[in-house]
């Protein structure tokens, strides 16, 4: 080897080195510049789209975001526990109409009407993330109570059937109900008077000789009344009178019946007493 050639691969040796050291210090660069990247995203909280997001999956399936603003923004923790708060204005819109509940009848539900699909509302509220595990976990808080004043679909409703107030299914309804009531108030009155011509019946045909179980009674025409036990033991009088539905019968020695009777027959009464039992009385045939 010549001195000649010697230099020439000493210079080659030290550019070698040389490129070394550049591509070196470039990783290093590129190494730098992406731990400040970093750094810097996780000193500017979660991205809009993320809270955007995180809105969303606060608000009920007949709700969507239409728009979302951020109004101010800061940074409320340390680099060691990274806290982001932000105030936004939101615009939402309903994907269904909504209605609110109006009044219950027996086992329907009336509600009205309160927004129409498409309808949209504004709202402001504000926003926490934490970062943790590497993610943003963000809450959420919206100013007021806007939700609840949006209602919600008929078929969140829970009753066994809801109407809409206005609607010509209620209109039928109604009228359905009055057609019942009116055959209930006929059937009741109808009752009534059948009970009273079968009182006023009793009344005349009362009077005569009844048979009870231990006892005998005879009814007088003049509301009078006797009563013989059966084995003799026990006579005692008094007076008897129909009352509604009721026969009462006052003894003289203080003892009472109070009977509302179920059933009349010229030769069968049948009573409900104050004590709970059913009495039946036959007549017996002179």
């Amino acid at each position: 080897m010549t001195l000649h050639s010697h230099k020439r691969s000493a210079f080659a040796h030290r550019l070698g080195g040389l490129g070394a050291v550049k591509t070196y210090r470039t990783a290093l660069a590129a190494t730098v510049l992406l731990l400040l990247v970093s750094a810097c995203a996780s000193d500017s909280g979660p991205s809009k789209a993320d809270l955007r997001r995180s809105l969303a999956t606060e608000l009920p399936a007949y709700v969507e975001v239409a728009s979302f603003t951020i109004e101010a923004s800061q940074s409320a923790g340390t680099k060691v526990e990274p806290v982001y708060q932000t105030r936004f204005r939101a615009v939402l819109k309903l994907t269904a109409d909504t209605f609110t509940e109006a009044e219950r009848a027996r086992d329907v539900l009336f509600v009205k009407s309160l927004k129409r699909r498409g309808d949209e509302i504004e709202v402001f509220g504000k926003t926490q993330s934490l970062l943790y595990g590497g993610n943003w976990q963000t809450a959420v808080s919206l100013d007021g109570s806007p939700l609840a004043r949006l209602g919600k679909p008929l078929s969140m409703f829970s009753a066994a059937r809801v109407i809409v107030k206005g609607s010509r299914e209620e209109t039928e309804y109604r009228a359905e109900v009055e057609r019942l009531e009116r055959e209930k108030m006929e059937a009741a009155r109808r009752a009534a008077e059948e009970k009273r011509r079968e009182m006023e019946y009793m009344r005349t045909n009362l009077p005569g000789r009844w048979r009870t179980g231990f006892e005998t009674l005879q009814f007088g025409k003049d509301g009078s009344v006797k009563l013989v036990s059966h084995d003799g033991k026990r006579t005692v009088s008094g007076v008897w009178r129909l009352e509604g539905d009721r026969l009462i019968i006052k003894y003289s020695d203080g003892a009472f019946a109070d009977c509302r009777v179920q059933k009349f027959s010229v030769n069968e009464l049948v009573g409900l007493c104050q004590d709970g039992q059913t009495s039946v009385l036959r007549r017996l045939i002179e």
